[in-house]
């Protein structure tokens, strides 16, 4: 993936782009999504702490008129959009959206650059998920599709960041100009979402091969598709 080629954005610049060209209804019907995305991929405490389903039928009545709450003016709803504008990473189609903040210090931009090598991990294996995965996905209700498609990456993600052999070549691909070899390499935890928990516990069922061939080849019918 290189930006030449067309399947590596810089976010930020997307987005602003993006938005300009948008109506101010599909500017608020673009940010009430986004306050219901993070309700199911982003509020684990919350819904924990209650058993929460955000999609049930007598939840989203609650939920709704909240949601509504965040985009009820011109100034929220562009609180909202921002929030895409700074997002981490993104992946849609093949191409990948990643930032390029830099730090303060070269000690700093080394840790981001190992962030954004993590994310783009992530990212990446967006970018595998076979297209009968992705529409089986889209049929099911916005909680369980932050499990399957959030989540099923989460856990392939985590599969491979073990794996990965922090060498000198390496770093010196991922750290670029900051690459220092007298200092160790720079520890981050990249995040993971909290959906991961809910696609370990449908591994647990349907087997890691059958999940694989869900998620990778489209094999829906393994996991309970159609």
């Amino acid at each position: 993936m290189t930006n030449a080629h067309g399947n590596l954005i810089d976010q930020w610049e997307d987005e602003v782009h993006t938005n300009a060209g948008l109506s101010p209804a599909r500017k608020k019907e673009k940010a009430t999504e986004k306050v219901w995305y993070l309700i199911n991929s982003n509020c684990e405490v919350v819904n924990t702490a209650h058993a929460a389903q955000p999609n049930d039928t007598k939840e989203k009545a609650i939920l709704t008129p909240i949601v509504a709450s965040f985009v009820d003016s011109p100034a929220k709803v562009q609180l909202m959009l921002e929030l895409d504008i700074g997002w981490e990473g993104a992946q849609l189609e093949g191409v990948v959206y990643l930032q390029r903040y830099k730090q303060t210090d070269k000690d700093k931009n080394r840790a981001q650059l190992w962030e954004l090598f993590h994310t783009c991990i992530h990212e990446y294996i967006h970018s595998l998920a076979d297209p009968k995965f992705q529409h089986y996905a889209a049929t099911k209700d916005a909680t369980r599709y932050n499990t399957l498609i959030e989540g099923f990456c989460d856990f392939f993600t985590e599969n491979v960041r073990p794996t990965v052999a922090v060498t000198d070549a390496l770093r010196a691909r991922v750290e670029g100009p900051y690459y220092d070899s007298t200092k160790p390499p720079p520890a981050v935890s990249p995040g993971v979402y909290p959906s991961r928990k809910q696609a370990e516990q449908l591994v647990s069922i349907c087997g890691i091969r059958n999940a694989e061939s869900a998620y990778f080849k489209g094999r829906v019918e393994l996991i309970g598709g159609p």
